[in-house]
């Protein structure tokens, strides 16, 4: 699933690519009760080779983040190139470059970088589902798209978008980190093998930072 790029899992599938992304769920009648059967869930992993360095990571011979990237499906706009792990090319072509360099009266060259950074809303990702017995399912959800998240839970889970009904009460922050889809997925999906009773998914701040897309 995926708003520009269907790239994401609900859960992993024999392969993990980064620290953080879920690859279990539980759903219970109180949070300590999910705590204590998370603990009952043993997942053994095989290390990957790392790459922790966007210049080392476009090397060739990089182990590669997906290695599927040419069978994603994409938006137009987006130009990955198979078989690297270089996901979108972005041109911007304006104006003469040697015109402007020669008509400058000074010329700065250096390289400048950034970490990544998260999105701290007040208000962390969360989302409440049910599913019903007809196929249908009610969603709410802190998203700042809901129309996004309709069509993209449509796709992702192979329900006609008529069962789907989206509910965004006040959000308390987005700034783009609430775009698309999140976890309302696995939150349906936990509703539906509950029974259909409604499940609530909200992410700790950590979790913010270390499982949020």
């Amino acid at each position: 699933m995926g708003l520009y790029v269907r790239d994401k899992m609900v859960l992993a599938k024999d392969k993990v690519p980064w620290a953080g992304e879920p690859v279990a769920a539980v759903a219970a009648e109180s949070e300590e009760s999910a705590e204590e059967a998370i603990e009952l869930i043993d997942v053994k992993y095989e290390p990957l080779a790392p790459v922790f360095d966007v210049n080392e990571a476009l090397k060739p011979g990089a182990p590669l983040l997906h290695e599927d990237l040419a069978q994603y499906e994409h938006s137009p706009v987006f130009t990955p190139v198979p078989g690297t792990n270089i996901a979108n090319i972005f041109k911007i072509r304006k104006g003469n470059v040697e015109d402007g360099f020669k008509r400058a009266r000074t010329i700065v060259e250096k390289e400048f970088s950034m970490p990544q950074v998260s999105h701290g809303a007040m208000e962390p990702r969360a989302c409440i589902a049910q599913y019903f017995q007809d196929g249908s399912t009610e969603v709410w959800t802190c998203a700042q798209s809901p129309f996004a998240v309709r069509y993209i839970l449509s796709h992702a889970l192979g329900m006609p978008l008529q069962k789907i009904n989206v509910h965004v009460p006040h959000v308390g922050g987005g700034f783009g980190g609430k775009a698309g889809i999140n976890f309302e997925p696995l939150a349906v999906l936990l509703s539906k093998f509950s029974g259909g009773r409604p499940v609530k998914l909200i992410l700790t701040r950590e979790e913010e930072f270390t499982t949020a897309p």
